[in-house]
This record gives structure tokens, sequence and C-alpha cells, in this order.
């Protein structure tokens, strides 16, 4: 059992300048077949894996391979969400602050989902989160909202056609995270130092 993370290395390419059509159309195919069977099943073959790390690996990206396929998948979707919370530090002690506690909430997470929480320190974790955090739609949305503009009124006045997942995820999971989770436990509600 073995899953990829592709990690963006520079941010001046792009995925269409990077990879040749048929690439694509491979990988789709691949995440196809992904999609109709069970994950645990596809996913052990590591051949397979591997053979999509080879063909999106560039000098641009970089692959990493994981067994942890629920560490992975949080780390990827929860990034966002703490990119948009890092983006409203106003100050960069205040980010640094945020960047920590959401390394720590992360790590929490993928432990209380049953994930390894060496993940957290992976790229799928630690880079991922950085990437994101350093210039991507959601810091851009926590900034405003640390501005002290709403998000209704933050996405309809700069960011009117871009997608912010973080926005999707906290109305998506959060009800259920709460729920699950003993506030006490939440590294979010620790006094900011």
């Amino acid at each position: 059992m073995s899953c990829f993370r592709r990690w963006e290395a520079t941010p001046r390419s792009s995925f269409g300048e990077v990879f040749r059509e048929e690439d694509i159309r491979h990988a789709a195919r691949l995440t196809q077949t992904y999609n109709s069977k069970n994950t645990a099943d596809w996913w052990q073959n590591a051949k397979i894996a591997k053979m999509i790390g080879k063909k999106i690996s560039t000098k641009y990206y970089i692959v990493e391979f994981s067994k942890d396929i629920i560490g992975v998948e949080i780390c990827s979707a929860i990034k966002n969400l703490y990119a948009m919370i890092i983006g409203a530090g106003i100050h960069l002690n205040t980010s640094s602050n945020l960047f920590q506690k959401s390394l720590k909430e992360m790590k929490y997470l993928i432990k209380f989902f049953k994930g390894k929480d060496e993940t957290t320190l992976g790229l799928a974790g630690l880079g991922d989160l950085y990437v994101s955090a350093a210039g991507g739609r959601n810091s851009k949305m926590g900034y405003y909202l640390g501005k002290g503009y709403t998000f209704v009124k933050a996405k309809k006045k700069f960011m009117f056609k871009e997608t912010v997942e973080g926005e999707k995820l906290a109305r998506e999971i959060g009800p259920y995270i709460l729920k699950k989770i003993k506030k006490k436990q939440n590294p979010f509600d620790e006094q900011l130092s």
C-alpha cells in the first residue's frame, strides 16, 4: 500500500507547462481506476504509484511516497483551512504562531483518525501547508479576513472567480470535527502567546 504527494518546488511552473497532454490523460485514466475500485486494493499496487510518481516527477516537482493514505488525505484537505487561518495573521509573529498551532492540530487530527503523525512533517503536511500559506488562494482569503472583511464581502470584492477550498472544507467537515473532538484538545483553543 502506498500513495504519493506532488509538491511544486517553484511558483513559476504550472501543471500545463510541465506535463505533456498524454501524461495528463494517462494519470486521469489511473485516477478513474482508483475511484472505481476499493482504495485499499488499488493502493496495494506500489508499482502503479511509483509509475505515476515517475510520470509527474520533474526538477520542479518532488514526489514523496507514503503508506499513510489517511494522513496524506487529511493533510491535503485541511491544509487549505489552515492556510486561510495563517493568512489572517496580520503580523509575522501571529502568523508563525498560527502556523505552529496548525501543525500541532494537523498532527492531532491525523492521529485521531488513525493516520501516522509523522506524515505531518512530510511534503503532504508541512510542505503543502508552507506552500499554501505562503501565497495560495486560501492564504489570500485569510489576509482579507484578517483585515476585517467578511468572507462574503472579500469573495465578492477581491476573489469573485476564485475557489477557496478552506471555506468549503470548514462548512462541510467543521461541524463533524467539532462534535467528535473535545474542545480542550483543540490546539487553537489554547491561548495565543
